[in-house]
């Protein structure tokens, strides 16, 4: 439900989250798709099963990343928004934190988004 919820907020109470134009919009909501079945998903099965991350598994993930981020800071627009916001926060798991930060594309990208002031309602 983070995902309705997050979409939600951005839409009507901070527009700045939120792209206006209607492509935006969308590739706002791909990249926090991807997000929820690239990355958590499988984070969530490995807490399950209690297996290690399958690391190759995740540089293909990664990679993409990698190539959005390789001639832009944020993944939708010239600066921070939803999407940035949920696909960060599922990067903070403790199991992709250090690798995240440790990927140079990925890594400053990533620090960029943590590193902000939170902005509040």
């Amino acid at each position: 439900e983070s995902l309705a919820i997050n979409i939600h907020l951005a839409r009507n109470y901070v527009s700045d989250l939120w792209p206006t134009d209607p492509d935006s919009q969308s590739l706002t909501i791909q990249w926090m798709a991807w997000a929820l079945s690239e990355l958590e998903g499988p984070h969530d099965a490995l807490n399950r099963t209690g297996t290690p991350i399958d690391q190759q598994r995740l540089d293909r993930a990664l990679d993409a990343l990698r190539k959005a981020l390789s001639d832009r800071a944020y993944l939708v627009a010239d600066h921070f928004t939803v999407a940035d916001l949920n696909t960060s926060a599922i990067l903070m798991r403790p199991s992709y934190r250090k690798i995240a930060k440790a990927d140079v594309a990925v890594g400053q990208w990533f620090e960029r988004c943590t590193s902000r002031a939170a902005k509040f309602l």
